[in-house]
């Protein structure tokens, strides 16, 4: 199955233009839906996402383990992102139960409010060089698993859970401009 699944990724290489490279991915993931489950789609991508520092995550687990809440942590969060180009998080993240409903801060927070069309918005908000450079990425939404495996490294640590799936309610993949999210 493996095989399958990466059908042609052997061709591809650190100078294989964008749009080519997004097209492998959009077949690719579209091979790999027909053979697993929506959590298994989560489980796999969360964990190819960039590796996020341990120290980073770290010093917000002390702030967890001292006070048990988690508004705490995103507030903080919030303050430190808002200070560099991202400007924090667009949507605040929610955490009701046992549902954690969160959004990415965007790459680029002022070019992201100036943006008019599709294609400055996903250029403005998506942080993935391969969806935000090429020209019309037609790569399947859940690619952006991706991204909720940025936000797993940081919040499993700290709550000391593991997420086992995750929906994503909004993506600028699904075409839609409004605040991306994902819910664990």
């Amino acid at each position: 199955m493996t095989e399958k699944i990466w059908a042609g990724g052997e061709q591809i290489t650190p100078f294989t233009l964008v749009d080519k490279r997004a097209e492998w991915v959009a077949r690719s993931i579209k091979r790999l839906k027909q053979h697993i489950t929506q959590d298994q789609q989560f489980d796999i991508l969360s964990r190819v996402a960039l590796v996020r520092p341990v120290e980073d995550t770290n010093k917000f687990k002390e702030i967890y383990e001292d006070t048990g809440d988690v508004n705490a942590i995103l507030e903080l969060q919030n303050q430190e992102l808002a200070a560099g180009p991202t400007g924090g998080f667009i949507d605040p993240p929610k955490f009701k139960g046992d549902i954690f409903h969160l959004s990415k801060v965007a790459y680029n927070q002022k070019a992201y409010d100036e943006a008019t069309t599709h294609a400055e918005t996903r250029k403005a908000y998506c942080f993935c060089t391969l969806i935000r450079e090429a020209k019309d990425p037609q790569v399947d939404p859940i690619f952006c698993y991706r991204a909720a495996g940025w936000a797993r490294q940081f919040w499993e640590p700290i709550l000391g859970r593991e997420f086992k799936s995750c929906t994503i309610t909004h993506s600028i993949l699904k075409g839609i401009n409004s605040v991306p999210g994902i819910m664990f």
